[in-house]
């Protein structure tokens, strides 16, 4: 059911997205009819969530991150071609309104690798990370969080432990390794041939950026 009801919220995001397109009056010529059916079909999907929330008790939360970067990629590859058509009030308003869905989805996301990296280009270390290191777990994970301390970008404060391993289950979307098995020993960054490869390959990822 959490599946389903994962659905639900999004396709009621998107209908909300077509329903606000639909009410640029001045830049797309769409009939009151076809207005009426987009919106009646975003009420459709809120009463809808709604009734599964009071079913089932679920609380309201955002789709998968995997749902929403699909859907915020399809609007950037549709920007250009849409933009040819609005006014610059429509531009304005689109704008807006992209950027505060995306602020808002930001916050209501599960905390991932790049909410605890303290850089401007957060998301792109993070994804660099996760592309390169897509089988590691245990102690390997361990290694990329000290190689991220100890560069300065990422600060690890007594009882954040549970926060960071949550955060990168959540990044590599797979079996990362229990809690323990990534913080539960301690490591000679000096004598550690494995930790000292790994920082080494990081450095020449990263270099751009850290």
């Amino acid at each position: 059911m959490a599946g389903y009801y994962n659905q639900v919220n999004t396709l009621l995001i998107v209908s909300g997205f077509i329903n606000f397109f639909s009410r640029l009056h001045k830049t797309l010529n769409t009939s009151d009819i076809v207005r009426n059916c987009i919106e009646r079909q975003e009420n459709h999907f809120r009463n809808h969530r709604k009734e599964i929330e009071e079913t089932f008790n679920f609380k309201k939360k955002t789709p998968s991150p995997v749902i929403r970067d699909e859907f915020f990629n399809l609007v950037t590859d549709f920007s250009d071609m849409l933009i040819q058509n609005y006014t610059e009030e429509g531009i304005d308003i689109l704008e807006n309104e992209i950027e505060e869905l995306k602020s808002q989805s930001k916050l209501d996301l599960p905390p991932t690798l790049s909410t605890y990296i303290i850089h401007e280009k957060s998301d792109e270390i993070a994804n660099i990370i996760v592309e390169n290191f897509t089988t590691e777990k245990g102690r390997k994970i361990r290694y990329i969080v000290e190689y991220l301390i100890g560069r300065g970008v990422v600060k690890l404060l007594y009882g954040d432990q549970n926060k960071i391993y949550e955060a990168m289950t959540n990044s590599f979307k797979q079996n990362i390794g229990s809690k323990n098995s990534i913080f539960g020993f301690s490591i000679n960054k000096l004598q550690d041939s494995d930790y000292k490869s790994l920082k080494e390959k990081l450095h020449y990822l990263l270099k751009t950026y850290i």
